[in-house]
């Protein structure tokens, strides 16, 4: 699975889009995978020039752009495809839509030869969390990693609702549930990858829901991170 811009296909008439407060009706199907999509590949040393949206700024921007959009058109319903002028419309007064969440990451060391996932993490806010230092950045300073590539590894976090569809982390209706799957997957890939840089979650796998995870990723250039089941173990 690769980025899914839901808005942008949206704007474009070509994705129906859901009341994304209405939890009844678009809830997450957790007996079904959850995918974890790897869709960007930077130096870590450039991570601040990325624009990098997390859960809880995501969650929050894509429901205030989602509500000031409909208001821009006569008689919507959740559901209804919008026609070309609609869709100009809300982009000339509202601006491009929310960027894609990308909640979860993975730090590698890259030496030439074997590349090494040192760090998952998850990410609430944007990138700011990144700016006076990161833990890891810090540790990554040892000279173990001197003349090593490093390398961050942005992840998209999908569902499956129950109505079948595709259902974006940021898009669930029930913001604490959607923490708490967050808190899972990174729980998961934690005890998989079992990362040297981690310090939390490396003794004993808590998760609050049993749940497969298909990793997936967009390009061909990583030896560490493949395409995968990871199967969580409670």
């Amino acid at each position: 699975m690769e980025e899914s811009a839901f808005f942008k296909q949206w704007l474009r008439g070509k994705y129906l889009m859901p009341d994304l407060d209405d939890f009844k009706t678009f809830q997450p199907d957790l007996d079904f995978l959850i995918w974890v999509a790897v869709n960007h590949k930077i130096p870590f040393h450039k991570i601040l020039e990325h624009k990098i949206l997390g859960l809880d700024e995501a969650w929050m921007r894509c429901r205030e752009y989602y509500r000031n959009a409909i208001n821009l058109v006569v008689e919507y319903s959740p559901y209804m495809a919008l026609d070309h002028e609609e869709g100009l419309e809300i982009i000339d007064t509202l601006g491009d839509p929310p960027d894609v969440s990308h909640p979860l990451y993975i730090i590698t060391v890259d030496d030439g030869t074997t590349e090494e996932i040192v760090y998952v993490g998850k990410s609430s806010s944007n990138h700011s969390r990144f700016k006076g230092g990161h833990t890891t950045a810090i540790k990554l300073l040892d000279p173990n990693y001197d003349g090593k590539l490093k390398w961050i590894y942005l992840c998209q976090v999908m569902l499956n609702a129950t109505n079948d569809e595709y259902l974006p982390l940021e898009f669930l209706g029930d913001k604490t549930l959607a923490e708490d799957i967050l808190d899972d997957a990174e729980s998961v890939l934690i005890d998989d990858y079992k990362p040297v840089l981690n310090t939390k979650k490396m003794d004993r796998l808590k998760v609050k829901r049993n749940f497969t995870i298909q990793i997936q990723k967009s390009f061909a250039d990583s030896t560490a991170i493949q395409d995968k089941f990871i199967f969580a173990r409670t």
